[in-house]
């Protein structure tokens, strides 16, 4: 039987074999390797997009930062300038000086520079006023708070309408945080009439808190025992 096939047959069939080699080869070896090596060139493309779109807003965001950091710096320079021309120095570091401090600022220092700044307006005429400062805390540890506010009570003025409110707002020149509200006007300029409320913000050193004071424990038996004055 093999005798009887002719030499073209036999090349015809290895070339025939070999077709489907060649083909089984690339269909099962090459073609996946190329997928594989076109989808890592689209996943590399991708990444190469994203990675230059990353950098193309690394800038900005680098920029924003800084622009942010000086911002900051300039805020905390504003703010040492305002404090320390507007905050009485309240040092919670030590609870007993800070005490002092306070008892210094609301029965000497607070109320005559209030009772000053508001007469010294000579454009209106002080009909009445209640100012009075609150009594500060006896006891050492009630002095830790970032904020005292201090109620001053009301002011009544008379003058013409810009008089009035200018000596209102005049109120933002005062050497603390001072707040005025509720402003209401009765009459007819120029003796119009301005009664407000005045309100201070007093903002402490809160960044470092000394330790608390322990407190006497109270007096037993019949000796009885007494308060003590500001430290």
């Amino acid at each position: 039987m093999l005798a009887k096939i002719k030499w073209f047959q036999v090349a015809i069939i290895l070339v025939v074999l070999t077709t489907l080699a060649v083909a089984g080869i690339f269909i099962f070896l090459i073609k996946p390797m190329n997928e594989r090596f076109t989808a890592a060139e689209e996943k590399l493309a991708t990444q190469t997009t994203a990675l230059s779109t990353a950098r193309g807003q690394k800038r900005p965001a680098e920029l924003d930062r800084i622009k942010a950091r000086q911002e900051v710096a300039i805020a905390k320079r504003e703010w040492a300038r305002y404090d320390r021309a507007l905050m009485p120095n309240i040092d919670l570091t030590n609870r007993f000086t800070a005490t002092r401090q306070l008892w210094n600022e609301q029965l000497r220092v607070l109320g005559p520079k209030v009772l000053k700044f508001l007469y010294a307006d000579r454009s209106v005429n002080v009909v009445s006023e209640s100012i009075a400062i609150p009594a500060p805390p006896s006891d050492p540890n009630a002095v830790v708070q970032k904020v005292f506010v201090y109620p001053l009570g009301n002011v009544t003025v008379s003058g013409g309408f810009e008089q009035v409110l200018k000596h209102a707002e005049r109120w933002n020149g005062f050497d603390r945080l001072a707040l005025v509200d509720g402003l209401t006007l009765s009459g007819n300029s120029p003796r119009l009439t301005g009664t407000y409320t005045v309100t201070l913000y007093e903002i402490t050193h809160f960044d470092k808190v000394g330790p608390p004071i322990p407190q006497a424990a109270p007096a037993t038996g019949g000796g009885g025992g007494f308060t003590g004055g500001p430290p």
